[in-house]
């Protein structure tokens, strides 16, 4: 066959057709391009069997006025769902037609798929509205004519009876006309749209086409509010289609396909508003019968052909509100001033929402609308000074702030309530799960039990349907740990009434294990409410299941049943008033899962759906509500700003002596009669000069009574304005007998003048002036003046008040400059105001902190918590001597530093070295002797005590506290009973101990175990002794040397090993020793700690060089960020050129001392940003969180050797230490590498850095 090409131009087109065989068959079709030799048609896959064989076919298709238009061609190039054809004759007027209804028609971005599911959607609704429209006709015909007969003119039943005849003959073509824009593509909102943007403006015949529209418009308004829970999920799967509406926020298979097919099929044949009104009016109610049925039928199969929602709702269910009135929370409790500015805010607002002219007409320095402030937005600038506080790189949104206010319900951000589908977030769950897969079956929970092998275990089936058939217990908030037991409560209810008991495999048990960390993880949560924790606990059962089924569950993210556990969580968030109804509806969606899950698998995604709807009316509440708070937060900024502009005219013309007359006349409300007259008619109308005229004159005329005074004018003027504004006569029956007496008393200049300056009304908008620029104040806020302004539009923050629960509230809107920062709660209802410098203050006490990890999963949220007790049960281990279970020397260190820290500075304290000299006991005896020591000294219960085991021979005990002699006395006791043990073993020991007694504020825990040891030397190490020493109320470090002194420390320098791949080579690890001490100087507290940072910032100035160090490890203590002076100074001197930032990696230590992390990690970026790294020590003890490790924005983390257990029963927790700072994309340094078995684990288990003896000595840098 000679294949055969179009030579003419093609023209894209969505015409619904009918395609005739010539069997006599009919199929419904689309013509999807044509041109004046041919055509291309689509149909349902495989739904006709048309062929090349078949000679003519016809195609036909009803043009706008109903008259059916028809081609005779020959099919060519045919496949199972479209067909090229081939006129047989030419057909002008078929092509012309569809030329003028297509040619100028951009051609949708919609996928060939997606085409032919919207086709299906539009059939659908053809048969809905079709026999609506079909059933309505008869009774519009019916109300036709019984209109006629109640005409009051005979003209008027004439014409009206000649409409109701015209409608009853041509109803068929109506419906013809009305099923072929049901069918289009196209919409006729396309022919109105440009209305809406351009009302003002429309001539006198597009006025009357335009209230024609409004009657649609109308319609199409109370459908779509009517049905908006279904509608916007409808929306926002046709959005995912790229298949948009002229109207942004309808859907193209909307209440608009029904209403402007009716109009447009209508319109011609009814001339009469009164009669069209009628028409509409009926054909709403049959509508009402069939779109909840079709809307809920669309829904169903958009979703079955996997088009789910991927728009955000905030650009959908917005409703323009005129009232600016404020639902406020019932949590809410406004200061006195804020009751003031709201009530004057709703009573001349209401005023101004309806005499006010439009933005464009009004003049004068009123904030521009919210609109015209975003219509400008561009990019946000990337500087340090933009990055979002406690948000790490999300972008900011605050373009146009500077202009005018705005507000969260004008921006596009990821506010949907109903996930898109799988973004970055969900991947790294996958990602994270599958890493602690392994982990958590190495590391079990407590509460798992030991299997007995001597018990047969289930089988799947066993245990699966066990699961389904018995009732297991659910988790109870108010439970015990052991009754919170997951495996304790299936083993239980599995093995009641049945002859023989049986256990779970270890796999089974590790899933079992797995779930129920997970849902033990949501007791705390604090963002989920109590009743939807029960809700979701309600769940374990059906997870589990699936686990079992699934060991890829939480990496599936398919999975419909983990969505339905998001969205629990989100409808039973903290603070999300769902309701009574709510709840019980949730409630039976659950008994449903549990229930009938084994007979219909396809209950998860009916009941996810279900939750969607209830999600998406909820957000939709949301939405209005925060409309309304942003429309209120606008009225009354722009009170504001107009009520400044007037103060600052008024205290202009008061410059100088005034009569008294003005006092009484500003007194009684003449600035508030200023204001509303602006507020209606514009800052610089005639109406707001006609007012500050009558002052001017009335001051001048005090100055000058030659001049005159138009009393006729303008008394009458002032008593009309201020009776306005008092709503009475007596003010103003006042002013007028005033400005009585100034008329009478001027004629003789015996009028009494007062300073303009003077008088109250100035005095306060002074005052008022003095507290928003308070220099002070300010500059002491700058670093958290800079942090506000950089918080998110639409960012959760946890608001902690004094005395009262945590509260989530969310930033939504913003004045213009930054003046006034609003937030709301779940339900968009307003729960603070805060002005610039009073949120910069609750930033600075941690009044409100970012939540930036607010939006994440529940899935996430629960693999985090479970990491994190993971971690922390390995610090724990890393923390704990294993042999004792007492402190190590580390944790120990720390924790009397903790003690000294927050003691008062004069207190008395007392450290307690105990050296237990074990004689020739072998290894295994010397390792129950030293457990024995370690029980006996665990027994020491003094209130304010720590114990603990710093290395083979020597225990440490620190005392504080009003009964420190006798905790001594106890101390003493226990040591004399350790030295008893020798005798259970027939080897005397020897137990040496000394005390040192010290201040909280004078020494530190260095000094304490120094003077100590030194104090060891000095006795007989043959026979038990003990030594005390009393220590004077000396200085700190900080103060034996200056800062500039580069002399006083001795700083070495140690080789670090780079071991994987990372690009960052190898590199010297640098500290410093005091002349005469034997180990690193570090910071023990905050005073030290400024001063050796600072000590250290003078050496990098002038000692190191980029051309001789390399990159160089620094430690710093982390005072460095308790303010911006640290990160400051390290930018003047990296300024200088002496040393690259990118050379320079600091380990920062004490992070105990550190009580606002998303300060460290802002701090942190400004650095970054230059190139600096960051390092933290302590990993894989309890002095270095999980939470700071994930929060700030470091390079590395560092842990010592011995963090790595020498114990082979132990290699996978070490690699779980490992794995876990790799997770969270951190380098991982280990230090004190001394000894080749350290350096081969540390290889083994994956560290990226080895430093230590076995890498190098430490040498002195020079």
């Amino acid at each position: 066959m000679i294949t055969e090409r179009r030579t003419q131009e093609r023209i894209s087109s969505e015409q619904a057709a009918t395609l005739y065989l010539e069997s006599g068959e009919s199929y419904a079709c689309v013509i999807a391009d044509f041109c004046g030799q041919g055509m291309y048609i689509t149909y349902t896959p495989n739904a006709l069997g048309l062929s090349e064989d078949n000679r003519v076919i016809r195609v036909g298709f009803v043009d706008e006025l109903g008259k059916e238009l028809f081609v005779n061609a020959e099919p060519r190039h045919v496949t199972s769902q479209a067909a090229g054809l081939r006129f047989l004759n030419s057909y002008p007027h078929v092509v012309e037609n569809l030329t003028k209804r297509f040619a100028n028609r951009e051609t949708p971005d919609i996928s060939a798929v997606h085409r032919l599911v919207i086709e299906r959607c539009l059939q659908q609704s053809d048969i809905a509205i079709t026999a609506a429209l079909e059933g309505v006709l008869p009774e519009i015909v019916q109300s036709f004519q019984q209109s006629a007969i109640k005409a009051s003119t005979d003209q008027d039943a004439n014409a009206r009876m000649s409409i109701a005849e015209r409608v009853e003959k041509h109803s068929s073509s109506i419906i013809s006309k009305a099923r072929n824009d049901i069918l289009s593509f196209d919409s006729l909102a396309l022919e109105f749209s440009q209305h809406e943007e351009n009302e003002s403006n429309l001539s006198i015949i597009e006025k009357v086409e335009f209230e024609d529209w409004l009657i649609a418009r109308v319609l199409i308004t109370r459908l779509e509010s009517h049905f908006r829970t279904d509608l916007l999920l409808l929306k926002m799967r046709t959005d995912a289609m790229n298949y948009h509406s002229p109207i942004a926020s309808s859907s193209p298979l909307g209440p608009e396909r029904a209403v402007y097919a009716f109009r447009s099929a209508i319109h011609h044949f009814v001339n009469d508003p009164t009669l069209e009104k009628l028409a509409f009016k009926l054909y709403e109610k049959a509508l009402h019968g069939v779109l909840d049925e079709l809307y809920q039928k669309l829904n169903s199969t958009l979703e079955a052909e996997g088009i789910l929602a991927d728009k955000s709702l905030s650009s959908l269910a917005k409703e323009k509100v005129v009232s600016p009135d404020l639902p406020e929370s019932k949590d809410s409790e406004p200061s006195v001033e804020d009751e003031a500015l709201n009530d004057s805010a709703q009573t001349t607002a209401s005023n101004a929402s309806v005499n006010s002219k439009p933005a464009s007409e009004t003049s004068g320095p009123i904030v521009d609308s919210v609109s015209e402030s975003n219509s400008s937005q561009q990019s946000p600038s990337s500087s340090q000074a933009n990055r979002p506080f406690g948000y790490r790189q999300q972008s900011l949104n605050h373009a146009g702030v500077d202009q005018g206010n705005i507000s969260a319900s004008n921006i596009t951000g990821k506010s949907s309530p109903v996930e898109p589908g799988v973004d970055q977030e969900q991947i790294k769950e996958a990602q994270s799960f599958s890493i602690f897969r392994n982990i958590l079956s190495s590391f079990p929970s407590k509460k798992t039990a030991q299997i007995d092998y001597s018990v047969s275990a289930f089988s799947s089936n066993e245990l699966n349907e066990g699961l389904a058939q018995k009732q297991i217990p659910t988790r109870s908030l108010d439970s015990d740990g052991e009754a919170l037991s997951l495996l304790s409560r299936v083993l239980q209810s599995l093995n009641t009434g049945e002859d023989e008991e049986k256990a779970l495999s270890h796999e089974q048990q590790g899933q079992v294990d797995v779930i129920d960390r997970f849902f033990g993880s949501l007791q705390n949560n604090p963002r989920i409410s109590s009743e939807g924790k029960q809700h979701l606990f309600r769940l374990e059962i059906p997870v589990l299941r699936q686990l079992l089924e699934n060991d890829t569950f939480f990496e599936d993210q398919n999975s419909p049943l983990r969505d339905v556990l998001n969205r629990i969580a989100k409808l039973g968030a903290q603070g999300n008033r769902l309701g009574r109804v709510g709840h019980q509806k949730i409630s039976a969606l659950l008994e449903r899962i549990n229930t009938e899950l084994n007979e219909t698998p396809g209950v998860i995604d009916e009941v996810k759906t279900e939750l969607d709807a209830l999600m998406v009316k909820q957000h939709s509440q949301y939405l209005k509500n925060v409309e309304r708070v942003a429309t209120a937060a606008d009225n009354a900024h722009r009170l504001e700003d107009i009520r400044a502009e007037l103060e600052q005219r008024i205290v202009y013309l008061l410059d100088g002596d005034v009569p008294v007359a003005v006092e009484e006349m500003l007194n009684s409300g003449w600035l508030d009669f200023l204001q509303l007259e602006a507020v209606k008619h514009g800052i610089d109308s005639d109406q707001v000069k006609n007012g500050f005229q009558a002052l001017n004159a009335l001051i001048q005329f005090g100055r000058k009574p030659e001049s005159g005074f138009e009393a006729k004018k303008y008394v009458p003027f002032i008593q009309q304005g201020l009776m306005q504004i008092s709503g009475g006569q007596d003010v103003a029956k006042s002013v007028r007998e005033s400005l009585k007496n100034l008329v009478l008393d001027a004629q003789h200049n015996q009028h009494k003048m007062i300073p303009g300056q003077t008088l109250p009304l100035v005095s306060d908008i002074k005052k008022a002036d003095r507290e928003n620029t308070n220099k002070e104040k300010s500059e002491r806020l700058v670093p958290w003046i800079k942090r506000a302004k950089s918080i998110p539009l639409n960012a959760w923050m946890r608001f902690d008040k004094d005395g009262e629960s945590t509260q989530f509230i969310r930033l939504v809107w913003i004045a213009k400059g930054y003046s006034k920062f609003v937030f709301v709660n779940h339900q968009g209802l307003k729960v603070i105001e805060l002005g610039l410098l009073k949120l910069s203050e609750y930033l600075k006490l941690q009044s409100i902190t970012p939540d930036p990890n607010y939006d994440q999963s529940l899935v996430k949220q629960g693999l985090d918590d479970m990491v994190k007790d993971v971690y922390e049960r390995l610090a724990l281990g890393a923390s704990t001597d294993q042999l004792t279970g007492l402190q190590t020397e580390d944790e120990f260190r720390g924790n009397v530093r903790r003690r000294m820290q927050s003691g008062e500075r004069t207190s008395p304290c007392a450290m307690m070295l105990i050296r237990c000299l074990l004689g020739e006991l072998p290894e295994s005896l010397e390792n129950k002797a030293v457990e024995a020591i370690g029980e006996v000294l665990r027994n020491f219960e003094a209130d304010q005590a720590s114990v603990a085991r710093l290395n083979r021979y020597d225990f440490a005990i620190f005392i504080s506290g009003k009964t420190l002699n006798e905790q001594i006395a106890q101390a003493k006791e226990i040591a004399g009973r350790t030295a008893q043990i020798g005798v259970e073993f027939d080897t005397p020991f020897v137990v040496l101990s000394s005390e040192v007694r010290g201040y909280l504020g004078f020494h530190n825990e260095r000094s304490l175990l120094s003077s100590a040891e030194q104090s060891l030397r000095k006795i007989d190490r043959k026979v038990s002794g003990d030594v005390q020493v009393e220590l004077s109320q000396t200085e700190s470090a900080s103060s034996r040397f200056a800062i500039d002194d580069l002399s006083y420390f001795q700083v070495m320098a140690q080789p670090v090993k780079n071991l994987s791949n990372n690009p960052i080579s190898d590199h010297l690890a640098l500290s410093c020793i005091e002349s005469d001490a034997d180990s690193n100087f570090l910071a023990v507290n905050k005073d030290e700690g400024v001063s050796i940072n600072s000590w250290w910032l003078n050496y990098i100035d002038a000692r190191l060089n980029q051309n001789d160090i390399g990159v160089g490890r620094i430690p710093i203590h982390s005072s460095a960020f308790f303010d911006e002076n640290f990160s400051q100074s390290l930018q003047k001197v990296l300024m200088k050129g002496h040393i690259a930032a990118d050379d320079l990696w600091f380990e920062i230590y004490d992070l105990d001392s550190v009580s606002n992390p998303y300060l460290v990690a802002d701090l942190m970026m400004d650095l970054q940003n230059l190139g600096v790294k960051f390092s933290l020590a302590g990993y894989g003890t309890k002095q270095c969180s999980p939470d700071l490790v994930e929060l700030l924005p470091i390079d590395s983390v560092t842990m010592a050797a011995n963090t790595l257990q020498s114990s082979q029963e132990l290699e996978e927790t070490e690699r779980s230490l490992i794995e876990l700072a790799q997770h969270f994309g951190k380098l991982v340094i280990v230090s004190n590498v001394d000894s080749a078995i350290a350096m081969q684990k540390a290889k083994i288990q994956g560290a990226d850095f080895a430093q230590g003896e076995r890498v190098g000595p430490a040498k002195e840098y020079s």
